[in-house]
């Protein structure tokens, strides 16, 4: 159950295609 990697960020799992945008944002 697994499309795509997942992420434990503050206790919530998040999608890899949200991880992304929001690290290159913060990266910035």
């Amino acid at each position: 159950m697994d499309p795509v990697n997942v992420y434990r960020i503050d206790g919530k799992l998040v999608n890899e295609n949200v991880l992304f945008p929001i690290y290159k944002n913060e990266s910035k």
